[in-house]
């Protein structure tokens, strides 16, 4: 995929209390009742890397940072991942097929201002 930032959250930090991204790229995998939720996140502040695991009632989630603070606001950036290799490290076993793909820019912890473009997202083998 490909995204710009343009304005990040001032405090985001998926590693404290104050969550905000500029973006994320999230696949939610079955099953529909409690799914696993594989989110790429670029942080403000939580170097590239950084992952974090939350389960809630109704979601199992994996965050992780694949871009980290200003350096490339302004610019497009393009990702890749193997996100098989990354659901079998931190879920265990083999990936299901994604039964959807999803794009967020997450601010509100803060009230901070957030601003992403993203281009095309391609899943392929």
């Amino acid at each position: 995929w490909q995204w710009k930032a343009v304005t990040l959250p001032e405090q985001g930090d998926i590693r404290g209390e104050i969550r905000d991204q500029v973006a994320r790229i999230v696949l939610m995998f079955p099953p529909r009742y409690r799914p696993r939720m594989l989110g790429y996140v670029w942080d403000t502040r939580a170097p590239v890397g950084t992952e974090a695991h939350t389960k809630q009632t109704m979601l199992d989630r994996w965050l992780v940072v694949v871009r980290s603070g200003s350096a490339d606001v302004g610019r497009w950036v393009r990702e890749t991942r193997n996100v098989e290799r990354d659901y079998t490290r931190l879920f265990g076993g083999a990936p299901p097929a994604p039964m959807a793909v999803g794009v967020e820019s997450h601010s509100e912890d803060a009230a901070h201002a957030s601003e992403v473009y993203i281009g095309p997202i391609t899943l392929g083998r």
